[in-house]
């Protein structure tokens, strides 16, 4: 029985050296399994967003709509993202101005309304 325990004691490092190396065997593994469960909770949030984000209609699809077909994208007209720029103060009042001015004189698509 001493020559077992002698040669587990050798073979370990004898002591506190072979706790230490068991605690960092157990510990290895405790940080492995926690990335890999990391991984798999960050794949399926990335998967379930990707299935939830509607994909760009077709032109196919212009002005229908039906349960199974993608949502319509509307697409703002100048004039409509200009305002919204100034709404938003990413533009100041000269500018925003001189855009509505320059679209009203080109007569861009929705602003022939506006002409008074």
């Amino acid at each position: 029985m001493d020559c077992i325990n002698q040669m587990m004691g050798g073979m370990m490092g004898g002591g506190a050296m072979g706790w230490l190396m068991m605690a960092s065997v157990i510990l290895s593994f405790v940080l492995i399994l926690v990335g890999l469960v990391l991984l798999g909770a960050w794949l399926a949030r990335r998967l379930a967003s990707q299935s939830s984000r509607p994909a760009a209609s077709t032109a196919g699809t212009a002005g229908t709509a039906s349960a199974t077909s993608n949502p319509i994208i509307i697409q703002e007209t100048p004039l409509a993202i200009a305002q919204r720029r100034y709404a938003s103060g990413e533009i100041g009042r000269e500018v925003y101005e001189r855009i509505r001015s320059d679209l009203i004189r080109d007569g861009a698509s929705g602003i022939s309304d506006l002409r008074g």
